[in-house]
């Protein structure tokens, strides 16, 4: 399965050209985020969110803000979207214009997530270390990406221009994964998409593949039908 993702991200980026990518004004776009190798008795203690070479209306007229939302389960790949997928969860408005703009999950705070009510705020676990042990703070954000990340369904990003039109080039996610249980672990995950500049392409070409997958249904269906009438024969 992650093979897959992989593949259809290569494809995906090689779909247009990867300079700055045009976010029309107040349409959405979504990001599904390859799952990273999580060992087992590991969690996700950091994620860092980079939006390359963004541009938005600080300075420069008739362009608009751009909202970054966390969402579950949102399709496959960088894809424009004509009407608002679920609701998500507001990350951040970044403002930097021609920059990196980073948004790091442990400096988000979200008074009203769900995740207050199950645990205590600020939760913390206790990791292996090198030489004993450190207690390791995660907070609202981190809780509901780790969620999202295993509950069976894939964690990504809604990102929404408000008042006119933003660019970017690239999105960077940067996932810190440590071991809570047994021997000392500590990784660095990176997973980078380059943001197609023709949007057009991208969707035709997940029309084409919704098509392919269809028809390979339909092929299916029909062989088990032919094979059910040739048992009741």
């Amino acid at each position: 399965m992650k093979n897959r993702i992989m593949m259809a991200l290569v494809l995906l980026a090689s779909c247009g050209v990867v300079s700055a990518g045009a976010m029309e004004d107040n349409r959405y776009y979504t990001w599904q985020i390859p799952e990273p190798n999580i060992p087992i008795g590991s969690v996700i203690t950091n994620v860092q969110i980079t939006l390359h070479d963004l541009t938005t209306a600080v300075e420069l007229e008739g362009l608009g803000l751009v909202r970054v939302e966390l969402v579950d389960d949102p399709p496959l790949g960088w894809v424009g979207n004509d009407g608002r997928i679920s609701v998500g969860t507001l990350l951040a408005t970044p403002a930097d214009n021609d920059a990196n703009a980073v948004i790091d999950l442990a400096d988000i705070v979200l008074a009203d997530s769900w995740t207050h009510s199950i645990f205590k705020q600020p939760f913390q676990i206790s990791c292996p270390q090198e030489d004993g042990f450190s207690l390791v703070t995660m907070n609202a954000a981190i809780l509901e990406y780790n969620d999202y990340v295993g509950n069976g369904t894939p964690v990504g990003l809604l990102l929404r221009a408000v008042g006119g039109r933003a660019t970017l080039s690239r999105i960077t996610v940067t996932m810190t994964i440590r071991a809570y249980t047994g021997e000392y672990n500590k990784f660095v995950s990176t997973v980078t998409i380059d943001v197609p500049k023709d949007l057009v392409v991208i969707e035709a070409w997940a029309a084409k593949e919704r098509l392919k997958l269809m028809a390979d249904f339909m092929q299916r269906v029909a062989a088990l039908e032919s094979q059910i009438a040739e048992a009741m024969k």
